[in-house]
């Protein structure tokens, strides 16, 4: 029944990837190009074709090191769109600009890392850093009282589901090799793992509450 419960998180993910997908295209086609969520469809686009490696490798048609090597290289893509979303929203500063581009590098070199040693570092240092932006994001709002009202901002919503979905994607990816190695139940593992994934469900229907918001906001 876990088990059950664990691939169902999957399957609500993807689904939600899906429905994300299908109201950021439509949001393309009523934004301009220099749109903030003019480019949002390539995340709900990319996280669908980590839906269909997974089914891949669930059905055995992808084999194990291929489908770590897509798991970990859309780490890169996660990390990179996401901060790249948030530089925006704080208006282009320079000091942010380079750390997050340090901070690339060093997820590109544990992406390396975690595919020759199979473990999840990349993915807890690249969330670990996001909720960091995150948070430099809500001070930011602070310094810039003129923001609109906060839950009607599709650009704060978006922020919002970034800082849940690391939260709660940080400890696991950190712990994810000891759970892997250690003596507790299967259950146990798969308990553990679909509070994980709990992350990308809720950044999800957050996303998708601030791409109805924009889509409101567009049409109005």
């Amino acid at each position: 029944m876990v088990k059950e419960i664990y691939d169902i998180m999957q399957q609500v993910t993807v689904a939600l990837y899906i429905t994300n997908l299908f109201f950021a295209l439509r949001l393309r086609k009523m934004s301009l190009s220099n749109d903030i969520f003019y480019n949002f469809f390539w995340y709900p686009l990319i996280g669908c074709c980590i839906g269909i490696a997974y089914e891949l490798y669930f059905f055995e048609v992808l084999n194990k090191d291929i489908y770590k090597v897509i798991i970990n290289s859309s780490i890169l893509f996660h990390y990179a769109f996401l901060s790249f979303f948030i530089f925006k929203a704080v208006g282009y500063k320079i000091i942010m600009k380079r750390f997050i581009l340090i901070n690339f590098i060093v997820v590109v070199a544990l992406v390396v890392f975690d595919i020759l040693a199979y473990s999840t570092v990349s993915a807890g240092y690249a969330n670990a850093i996001l909720c960091g932006l995150c948070i430099y994001y809500f001070y930011f709002l602070l310094d810039n009282p003129n923001v609109p009202i906060l839950f009607s901002n599709p650009i704060f919503l978006i922020v919002v589901g970034i800082f849940i979905g690391c939260v709660f994607i940080f400890p696991f990816s950190i712990l994810n090799k000891y759970i892997a190695k250690s003596h507790i139940s299967r259950n146990s593992v798969y308990i553990l793992g679909t509070i994980g994934r709990m992350g990308p469900v809720i950044m999800n229907i957050v996303f998708l509450k601030a791409l109805l918001c924009k889509f409101q906001l567009s049409k109005s």
